[in-house]
């Protein structure tokens, strides 16, 4: 039987959410939180949702990264374009992200709003609930990500699935491969 992405995502409720209307410290705040009460099994990913209660994307590690440092934001998504990898690299070096960000973290992070640094989840981010995994392999393969953003049949948010998972399931299963030694 095949397997399917249902069965290996992680459910919406294992993760916090917080209003897109949130600063990144009250997001950092609640991860924290979220973390010591769980411990190993806290995820770093938050969903984020709209004044209606939906899911509308998630903040990440890249994410809190790139919003802290306004001038990402400006260059953001050039090699997407086909302009090519050294081009974006100069336009960095030029534009000289990171100056300071780290010693400005107390003063910024409040000012900071969690719906200017997300980014709207993408057709090549997301999965339907009852794809079958080599799919959800693909698709991570392909686009080079760390995890898809799971939707049921009605479209609404289920989950997550990450790379991490599978990974540790592809590994599971060359473990107990029987190798004949001839």
């Amino acid at each position: 039987m095949e397997q399917t992405v249902r069965e290996f995502m992680v459910p919406k409720d294992e993760y916090i959410t917080i209003s897109d209307s949130a600063s990144l410290f009250d997001a950092v705040m609640e991860l924290n939180k979220h973390q010591k009460e769980k411990g190993d099994k806290a995820h770093s990913t938050i969903l984020v949702k709209d004044d209606s209660g939906k899911i509308i994307s998630h903040l990440n590690i890249f994410d809190v990264m790139r919003g802290i440092e306004p001038k990402y934001s400006q260059v953001s998504g050039l090699s997407r374009f086909g302009i090519s990898g050294d081009l974006v690299e100069q336009i960095f070096r030029e534009s000289a992200p990171w100056a300071n960000p780290l010693e400005d973290l107390c003063s910024k992070s409040p000012q900071i709003i969690v719906r200017d640094i997300i980014l709207k989840f993408s057709k090549a981010e997301t999965i339907r609930i009852d794809d079958n995994l080599n799919s959800a392999i693909h698709k991570i393969v392909v686009n080079q990500l760390h995890s898809l953003m799971v939707f049921d049949e009605n479209r609404e948010f289920a989950g997550i699935i990450r790379s991490i998972d599978l990974f540790n399931l592809i590994r599971s299963q060359i473990e107990v491969c029987k190798l004949d030694k001839t």
